[in-house]
C-alpha cells in the first residue's frame, strides 16, 4: 500500500491545510476548492521500482517510494508526519482531520474524502481510480433512561493491513503514543516507555526514584548490542562496529560507596547498617590487596555484592522480623578470595531461604542465581591484553567473535542480578557522535525486526523519519538515503510466512544534501508565510506547498552547492552571518570619506586576506588599493618586504 496524495481541510489548527500534497507516486492530484473539483493525471516523471536497490527476486522488501519534506524551521515538516500517523494508524480510531486521500494498493487505485470536503467534479474513472466518500457512523447509547448521540470517525480499509513506524531523534518532551498499527521509535516515546517497560519487567522499582533518562540510555545500549550481534559480519554498516563495551559502576566502592539518604534509612530500618558498613570496609581492604586484572575484578565483584545487599534490605524491609534475612557478614571476615567470599554469602542467603516457613517466589531464586552467575562469568570477559587496569572504575568486555555467546550469557545474568535498579553503566568509547547516531538508527529499527518482535509487523510498512540525518557529518548525509534503503529492505525483508514486504518512506530534513538523492517530484517543499490581519490585529502563520515541477526546483543528482544557492534552503546567500557582517563593515569603511588610522587600515587588509571567495576578495582588494591610492611602486615595495627580498 502506497500513499499518493493528501489534502487536509483548511482550518485554523491545521497549518498545512488547503494544500495539495503529492508524494511523487504514479499519479499527481490537484483539488480546486472554489469549484469542488479533483483532477488527476499520470506523473510523467514516475519510474516504477526506482528506489529498489536489489533485484526484485532477491527476497528483500520492495521500496515503493521515498519522499522528502523540506522547509525552514516552523514550516510544519514534523506536523505533516504527525497528521499522517494520527489519522491513518489503525489503532488511533479513524480519520479525525477532514481530508482527501489517494492510495495505490497493488493494482487497486482509490480516493477517499471526508464529508466536509465536497467533490462535485473529477476525472478519477478515466485514470482508473474509484471514489469513496467517508461518513461518520452515528450511534446512540442509553443510560439511566437518557439517550446520548455520538459519531465514530471513519476509517480507510487499506490501513488495516499497514503498520506505521515513526523514528525521531528529537527530544522536546512531547507525548508520543504507541498503538495498534503505529510503532514509535522516537526519543520522546522511548525515554518514557523504556522506564515503564523496566518497571513492568521488574528490572527496576519505580519507588527507587530511578531517573527515566538513565533507564533509557541502558535500554538503548541493549538495543545496540542486540543489533551488533546480528550484523557484526555484514557489509551494510559504513563504519567498523565496536568489539568492546566498557563497564563502570554507579557506586564508588573506593570512596564511601555513595549510598543515598533513603538507602541509609532503609539499612537502618532493616537493622543491618553496621554490618553493611563493615562489609564495605572489608571489601575495600580486599581490593587494595590486589593489583592489575585481579584488582579490577575484585572492584566489580564488590560493587555487585554491595548492590545485592542494599537491594535485599530495600526489597524485604516490610517483612516481619522472624522472616527477615540475617545478613551475617562475620562469616567472611577472614576470607582472602573475593569470589569465595561472595559464594559464601550467597550460600548463606540460600540456606536461610530454604529454612523459611513461607516459600519465596521464583523471582527471588532467579535473582540470587543471577548474582552468582554474573560473578562467575565476569573473569572470562575481562580483556587483560588490550586494556590496562589503570582506570579502576572501567572494565572492557569483548562482545564479538568468540566472546559473543559468553557476553550474551553475561549480559543476561547481569539483568537478573538486580531487582530495583541497574548498578552498572555500559558505554562505547571508540565511536564518534555521528557513528553513535547511525548505530542508534540501525538498532532502533532492528528492535522491530522479526528476530526481536513477538508480534510481527504487517506486510505494508510506512516509515516516517523526522530529521534522521541530524548529527551526521555531510559525508554521511550524502550517503544517508542509500544506507537507509539498503538497510530497511533487508531488515524488514519479509514476514515470517515468507511474504515480501512493501515499504514507503517519508522523511523530513533541513539539509540540501539528502535532498540531492531524490527527484524533485519526490520532494515536498514547504514555505512558511505570515500575514497581518489588521481588523483582528493578529499575525497569521500559514504553510504553502510549492509545486516542484512548476517552480522548476531540480534536486535529483543536483550539485549540492547549487541546491544550497536556492533560497529555499538558505536565504540571504551562502556566507555566514558573522562573516557577512565583517565584510559589510569593511565595505562601509572603504566607501566612507573619513580618515582611517594605520592600525585600522592594516586590520582591514588582514580581514580581506582571510576571505575565501576569490572574486569577492579581488574586488575588496581593488577597493582597498583605490581607497588608499597605493601606486604600483608602493605595491611592489610591500610585496618585496613581504617576501623579504
Amino acid at each position: 500500500m502506497e500513499i499518493l496524495y493528501v489534502y487536509f481541510l483548511d482550518t485554523p489548527n491545521i497549518r498545512i491545510g488547503g494544500e495539495d500534497i503529492n508524494f511523487g507516486g504514479s499519479h499527481r492530484f490537484k483539488y480546486n476548492k472554489l469549484i469542488n473539483e479533483l483532477t488527476v493525471h499520470k506523473n510523467p516523471f514516475y519510474i516504477e521500482d526506482f528506489f529498489c536497490l536489489s533485484d526484485l527476486n532477491a527476497n528483500k522488501a520492495k521500496i515503493l517510494n521515498v519522499t522528502s519534506i523540506v522547509g525552514e524551521n516552523g514550516a510544519g515538516k514534523s506536523s505533516l508526519l504527525k497528521l499522517l500517523k494520527n489519522n491513518f494508524a489503525s489503532g488511533l480510531g479513524g480519520i479525525r482531520t477532514p481530508l482527501i486521500f489517494a492510495c495505490r494498493n497493488n493494482n487497486q487505485l482509490s480516493v477517499y474524502h471526508s464529508e466536509e470536503i465536497i467533490i462535485e467534479k473529477h476525472n478519477l474513472e478515466t485514470q482508473g481510480f474509484s471514489l469513496h466518500p467517508m461518513l461518520s457512523e452515528k450511534k446512540t447509547i442509553k443510560s439511566k433512561g437518557k439517550s446520548f448521540n455520538y459519531a465514530t470517525p471513519p476509517t480507510i480499509q487499506e490501513f488495516e493491513h499497514t503498520d506505521f513506524i515513526h523514528f525521531s531523534n528529537i527530544f522536546d518532551g512531547e507525548l508520543e503514543m504507541q498503538v495498534s498499527g503505529l510503532y514509535e521509535l522516537s526519543t520522546n516515546f522511548l525515554i518514557r516507555n523504556d522506564f515503564v517497560k523496566s518497571v513492568e519487567n521488574q528490572y527496576i522499582n519505580h519507588e527507587t526514584n530511578q531517573r527515566q533518562i538513565d533507564v533509557h540510555l541502558f535500554e538503548e545500549i541493549e538495543r545496540q548490542i542486540s543489533f551488533i550481534h546480528r550484523y557484526e559480519q555484514k557489509k551494510i554498516i559504513p563504519f567498523e562496529l565496536p568489539k568492546y563495551i566498557f563497564l563502570s559502576t554507579k557506586k564508588e566502592v573506593d570512596f564511601d560507596f555513595g549510598y543515598s539518604r533513603e538507602e541509609k534509612e532503609i539499612l537502618l530500618d532493616y537493622g543491618t547498617l553496621d554490618g553493611f558498613l563493615s562489609l564495605v570496609l572489608l571489601l575495600k581492604n580486599k581490593i587494595e590487596q590486589k593489583v592489575g586484572k585481579e584488582k579490577l575484578l575484585n572492584y566489580f565483584i564488590a560493587s555487585t555484592l554491595l548492590n545485592f545487599f542494599l537491594e535485599m534490605a530495600t526489597q524485604y524491609r516490610s517483612l516481619p522480623d522472624e522472616l527477615k534475612f540475617n545478613l551475617n557478614f562475620l562469616l567472611v571476615k577472614n576470607m582472602s578470595s573475593l569470589n569465595t567470599l561472595a559464594e559464601t554469602l550467597l550460600d548463606d542467603i540460600t540456606n536461610q531461604t530454604n529454612n523459611f516457613k513461607i516459600k519465596m517466589d521464583e523471582k527471588h531464586d532467579k535473582w540470587i542465581q543471577g548474582v552468582r552467575t554474573f560473578i562467575i562469568a565476569l573473569p572470562d570477559l575481562v580483556q587483560e591484553e588490550e586494556f590496562s587496569a589503570a582506570d579502576l572504575n572501567s572494565l572492557a568486555l569483548k562482545i564479538t567473535g568468540s566472546s559473543k555467546e559468553a557476553f550474551k550469557a553475561f549480559y543476561g545474568s547481569y539483568r537478573n542480578s538486580y531487582l530495583l535498579k541497574p548498578y552498572l553503566n555500559f558505554k562505547w568509547r571508540s565511536l564518534s557522535s555521528g557513528e553513535k547516531a547511525l548505530l542508534n538508527i540501525y538498532s532502533r529499527f532492528h528492535s522491530l525486526s522479526n528476530s526481536e518482535m513477538y508480534e510481527e509487523l504487517k506486510k505494508n510498512l510506512i516509515v516516517l523519519i523526522d530529521e534522521g540525518d541530524v548529527y551526521l557529518h555531510p559525508a554521511w548525509q550524502k550517503r544517508f538515503i542509500y544506507l537507509l534503503l539498503e538497510y530497511l529492505e533487508e531488515i524488514y525483508s519479509k514476514t515470517k510466512n515468507g511474504t515480501i514486504r512493501n515499504i514507503q518512506i517519508v522523511l523530513t530534513t533541513n539539509s540540501a544534501i539528502p535532498a540531492s538523492d531524490l527527484p524533485n517530484d519526490n520532494t515536498i517543499f514547504l514555505e512558511k508565510t505570515t500575514s497581518y490581519l489588521e481588523d483582528e490585529n493578529i499575525v497569521l502563520t500559514k504553510t504553502i506547498v510549492k509545486d516542484s515541477l512548476n517552480d522548476q526546483k531540480e534536486t535529483f543528482a543536483a550539485n549540492i552547492y547549487t541546491l544550497l544557492s536556492d533560497s529555499f534552503f538558505i536565504k540571504n546567500g551562502l556566507i555566514g552571518d558573522f562573516a557577512t557582517e565583517k565584510i559589510n563593515d569593511v565595505i562601509k569603511e572603504l566607501s566612507s570619506g573619513y580618515e582611517i588610522s594605520f592600525e585600522r587600515r592594516e586590520s582591514i587588509r588582514r580581514t580581506i586576506q582571510q576571505i575565501g571567495e576569490p572574486i569577492l576578495k579581488h574586488k575588496l582588494f581593488q577597493m582597498y588599493n583605490d581607497r588608499f591610492n597605493l601606486s604600483l611602486h608602493e605595491r611592489l615595495d610591500k610585496i618585496e618586504k613581504h617576501l623579504k627580498l
